[in-house]
């Protein structure tokens, strides 16, 4: 039962992480005008309204989430239940990766190694959505759930809702 409810709390925080329907330009306002994640975001440019789709094994110990945009741009993750570990993939437009993360789960919530030309990013999301983010830099970075109901997924990674479908 603790491995179910587990798996339900990562689904969901991973998902959640995920970006969704945003403009052509984002701007980074507020907090998050001097972000380090913008650097890491920087080539994800999803534009227009987002799918996401998921995908849980016959034996329920994996799970496969891809969130698409009608531009293009998608972001893919894979969980797998017994290891309490995945991957995430953000990809633009195009289809060129823009970063991997590895992803942990815990039971006060997920980190996420984000890795891109050769730098990394450590996101720690907490049960209640809140993110610390470590930097490249070591500078750390705190976001609270009300801080990131606002911010573009361009300047973040994160996003609102999405509807609920199949990605091509």
């Amino acid at each position: 039962m603790h491995s179910t409810t587990l798996f339900a709390v990562s689904l969901f925080v991973i998902v959640n992480a995920l970006p969704s329907t945003v403009s052509a330009r984002p701007r980074c306002t507020g907090v998050f005008a001097k972000s380090c994640l913008k650097q890491l975001f920087r080539c994800f440019t999803p534009a227009g309204s987002c799918t996401t789709e998921t995908e849980v094994s016959s034996d329920f110990l994996q799970t496969s989430v891809t969130t698409c945009w009608e531009n293009g741009a998608a972001t893919v993750s894979t969980f797998d239940v017994q290891t309490r570990t995945g991957t995430l993939a953000v990809t633009n437009a195009k289809g060129k990766v823009c970063a991997m993360a590895t992803v942990v789960s815990t039971e006060t919530g997920v980190e996420s190694t984000y890795v891109r030309k050769r730098r990394s990013w450590i996101i720690s999301t907490a049960g209640d959505g809140a993110l610390t983010v470590t930097c490249p830099n070591r500078k750390v970075e705190t976001y609270s759930v009300e801080d990131l109901a606002g911010a573009q997924p361009g300047c973040t990674g994160r996003g609102g809702a999405c509807q609920t479908g199949s990605c091509p």
